[in-house]
């Protein structure tokens, strides 16, 4: 049994412009692929707001550095700004790459403040 499966004929009819490729098949299950929207449906408005809500105080704290260090500070929004970016188009998966971007980007942001 799939879980797609009741919606798709409504999601066709919906969309009809759409390739057949689009939908999933049995011999392609395609999943959601974007960290924010698989945040919200695996976790509810909540799970979304804290998760916002990280990468908001990274931000923040990177921006709040002292001005000796503000070049740390802007280089690290920058990796957490391309970071919330970049997982527009990854799903929530263990291990990838942009997972220590993200953190490196935290990490700075954390720092950039004690950085002579």
């Amino acid at each position: 049994f799939n879980r797609y499966e009741p919606y798709l004929a409504a999601a066709k009819r919906k969309f009809p412009d759409q390739p057949r490729q689009a939908y999933p098949t049995p011999a392609h299950p395609w999943g959601v692929q974007n960290f924010w929207v698989q945040l919200i449906a695996d976790t509810g408005i909540a799970g979304l707001a804290l998760g916002v809500g990280v990468f908001v105080a990274g931000l923040v704290t990177a921006l709040r550095a002292p001005p000796r260090s503000v070049f740390y500070g802007l280089v690290a929004a920058g990796w957490v700004l391309v970071a919330a970016g970049t997982w527009n188009a990854v799903g929530i998966v263990a291990g990838v790459p942009l997972q220590a971007v993200t953190w490196l980007g935290f990490g700075l942001a954390a720092v950039a403040g004690e950085l002579e």
